[in-house]
């Protein structure tokens, strides 16, 4: 996946959020896992089974 803005469901909570391609500590599985997650709302979170894509990268307004 590429570094950008998704629409993605986590949590029940549809949102935009920022996905960025690096390796990092998942600290409920205890492995390292691929992708991170800036979240508009609520602390940053790993790029695992508990968030769905729903639509991006989005596009930058011209």
């Amino acid at each position: 996946m590429e570094e950008g803005y998704y629409w993605i469901l986590h949590d029940g909570a549809i949102q935009i959020a920022y996905y960025t391609p690096e390796v990092v500590y998942d600290f409920e599985s205890g492995k390292h896992v691929l992708g991170i997650w800036h979240l508009t709302r609520r602390d940053d979170i790993c790029h695992n089974s508990e968030t769905e894509v729903l639509d991006g990268p989005i596009a930058l307004p011209r």
